[in-house]
């Protein structure tokens, strides 16, 4: 198709589009400044602006954005290839740490959403800045975005314009522009107009004079077309002036999109989904112009009846001379023949009609929120007032309308996740760390190669926080005890509507706390071997730490290992004290773990009263005979010592280190100052060796090492 014919198509679609294009400039001028009165009843009248579009508006923008926002990330990925779940996972986070982090997504996204509640449809640009090395997104007004009528699939239009509005500086610095000081002259401004000539020599019109998308008034602007179409099954562009369209006056030579995408670098965003057509969707001015306009009018009216009821009126009954004279003071007197005039009442309730107006705007266009208390007035009940039944159903058929928009929406930008994902994957493979929240991560090289299916995140309650946390902790309390739902993940969702930088912070998977729990036990086990009691914690899980702790006793058993009657004592103490929290914090499970460690108490407390006897036998050895007593006999010559002897003065002399270990742990605790030499004393005082490098025969035994966990049956 020849440069000449391409430019008559694009007027043709000017021209199509023109009564479009004419209320666009009302309802921009209704939602920013207000539609002035035609023709006011008095000099000084009221010329007021009810801002209904525009508060319709900025109530709707939240709605969308929480489409957006209301979770941690844009969009779930599914891998269509077999791979880990965690690698899945840290796509998406990496996909979306480069959108929200590395690019102009955030703000882009939003102006475009203004301009589609506006306009009802607005396009967005995606393309790749080789300069930045990073990906832009630039949010197009609707005007300047030009395509055949009928086209209701970007991907459909055999071509399409994008109309830029620059500066004469603008332009010159670029350098892939056209910089001829002659040619500049004749692109800038309103040269057609000055002229009297048009580039395709056809009649210059009125229905071809767009101010900012054909010419412009001043010379110190410039208006370019970038003319993207498709050329087997790849897209090019062409940039045109259109003071100046001969196939010789081009701004840039063709070029060649290199993305492998092949598709056009736009995505268009719509508030419905209506006839067919491009300008078939409807934005919000459109809609409730009409309750605008009332709105205005009644705000006027009741503001021309004030001014004459807020200043009083008199009758002159006697045909008073020079009433300009008469000060009218308060508290003061009329004077003979003046009679105040009575106004009478205004006919209709001003405020009530401009509350049923603006109610039945914000009914038509279905507002999410039930912020005005004319949504809530239906029929009555039986008592005069409105059920809970009304509420709940006008609820439900607003809450249907927020999920036919939100699905349109996210129909959108799923198109908008996909393009974006393809230019990752063709320009930024490289580029393999992400944050994600205070962590750093890092995505496997060939994780970014593979294949995925993309799904924007939200739903139609997103903007609700409040409503969406009642339905988790609803959710929660129903499925939290049932065991075919995971409560963890419960958990998770509740959480996640809050804040979802408290899951990475605060959550921790139960096998993990559990195991955690078992290790400390582990601890507290040691610290009884050695003698010592081990405290109970508020924070301990009692049946992880009793798990542990029967875990323990089962191996020693098994290779034959009797336990220490003291460290049975201990531990029967450290058992006491878990049941006893168990009962403080109502544990359903209290009895039946009883009834899983009964044996193990059984057995502790018969290796306890074996301690008790071992220590009403055993006589005090380092009592000083006081005066009156009867001196030490001689003993008489003994035979040596047996194998069988010396093994229990082994034990004693055991017994006497562990008691002495007892007695400096217990002094050191209290704060005293002890060193080796104090130690090798008590050592010596007790007839024990001092304390050497060297590992002497009959010092006492290492305690055991911990035993590693066991397959015993968790305690519930």
């Amino acid at each position: 198709m020849s440069q000449f014919e391409r430019a008559n198509d694009i007027f043709d679609a000017l021209r199509d589009r023109t009564t479009w294009e004419m209320r666009q400039e009302t309802w921009y001028k209704m939602r920013h400044t207000g539609l002035r009165r035609i023709s006011p009843p008095y000099p000084g009248a009221a010329d007021l602006h009810f801002p209904l579009i525009d508060a319709l508006i900025e109530r709707m923008k939240p709605f969308y954005y929480g489409q957006l926002f209301a979770t941690d990330q844009f969009a779930t990925f599914v891998s269509l290839k077999t791979q880990p779940a965690d690698t899945t996972s840290e796509v998406a986070s990496w996909f979306d740490y480069r959108l929200k982090q590395k690019s102009n997504f955030q703000r882009k996204i939003l102006t475009t959403i203004d301009a589609m509640l506006m306009a009802g449809r607005a396009p967005i640009k995606v393309y790749w800045d080789f300069e930045l090395g990073q990906l832009c997104f630039a949010a197009i007004a609707p005007s300047y975005f030009i395509l055949p009528a009928d086209t209701e699939e970007l991907e459909e239009a055999p071509w399409l314009v994008h109309v830029l509005l620059m500066s004469v500086d603008q332009y010159k610095a670029n350098p892939n522009f056209r910089q001829d000081e002659d040619f500049v002259n004749r692109i800038r401004g309103n040269t057609v107009a000055e002229t009297g000539l048009y580039g395709l020599g056809q009649q210059y019109d009125t229905i071809k004079r767009r101010e900012g998308i054909t010419f412009t008034k001043t010379n110190r602007q410039i208006v370019l077309w970038e003319i993207y179409s498709k050329e087997n099954d790849r897209v090019c562009f062409e940039t045109y002036s259109p003071q100046s369209l001969e196939e010789a006056d081009y701004v840039r030579p063709k070029q060649w999109l290199p993305y492998e995408h092949d598709c056009y670098p736009f995505i268009s965003l719509r508030s419905e989904i209506k006839d067919e057509g491009w300008y078939s969707p409807r934005g919000i001015p459109e809609i409730v112009a009409a309750f605008e306009d009332s709105l205005c009018r009644q705000w006027n009216f009741k503001h021309d009846y004030m001014d004459f009821v807020n200043k009083p009126l008199f009758k002159n009954t006697q045909g008073i001379s020079n009433p300009q004279n008469v000060s009218f003071l308060p508290g003061s007197s009329l004077p003979q023949g003046l009679e105040p005039a009575v106004m009478p009442a205004p006919p209709i309730s001003f405020d009530q009609e401009l509350q049923m107006t603006r109610a039945l705007a914000e009914y038509r266009v279905s507002i999410p929120d039930l912020g005005a208390t004319q949504h809530l007035s239906g029929r009555p009940g039986s008592r005069g007032d409105v059920t809970a039944t009304q509420v709940q159903a006008i609820i439900g058929q607003s809450g249907l309308s927020d999920d036919m928009r939100s699905r349109v929406f996210r129909l959108d930008m799923a198109d908008l996740y996909r393009m974006c994902w393809e230019l990752y994957k063709q320009y930024d493979a490289k580029s393999l760390t992400f944050v994600l929240f205070d962590t750093v991560g890092q995505v496997p090289p060939d994780a970014l190669q593979g294949e995925y299916e993309i799904q924007p995140n939200g739903a139609a309650d997103s903007w609700n926080k409040p409503a969406a946390m009642q339905k988790a902790v609803a959710r929660l309390q129903l499925l939290g005890n049932s065991p075919y739902w995971k409560r963890n993940e419960l958990e998770k969702n509740l959480v996640e509507i809050d804040d979802p930088r408290l899951i990475k912070r605060a959550y921790q998977d139960p096998g993990i706390e559990q195991q955690n729990q078992m290790e400390q036990q582990a601890q507290e086990i040691s610290i009884m071997l050695l003698g010592f009691p081990a405290q109970v914690q508020p924070a301990d899980d009692d049946k992880a730490h009793l798990q542990s702790l029967q875990g323990y006793v089962d191996a020693e058993l098994q290779q034959g290992k009797p336990l220490d009657p003291k460290f049975a004592r201990l531990a029967l103490g450290h058992i006491q004290g878990h049941m006893q929290a168990l009962n403080q914090k109502r544990d359903p499970a209290l009895n039946q773990v009883r009834q899983q460690i009964a044996p193990l108490i059984d057995y502790l407390q018969k290796m306890a009263m074996m301690d008790q006897q071992q220590q009403q036998q055993q006589q005090p050895g380092n009592v000083i005979p006081g005066p009156g007593a009867q001196p030490p006999q001689p003993q008489q010559p003994q035979e040596p010592p047996t194998a069988k002897d010396l093994s229990s003065i082994q034990s004693d002399r055991v017994k006497d280190a562990t008691a002495v270990a007892n007695s400096l742990a217990n002094l050191i605790k209290a704060g005293v100052q002890i060193n080796m030499a104090d130690v090798n004393t008590a050592l010596s005082n007790m007839g024990l060796p001092p304390i050497n490098p060297m590992a002497h025969p009959l010092s006492p035994a290492t305690p055991p090492e911990p035993p590693p966990q066991v397959g015993t049956q968790p305690l519930v």
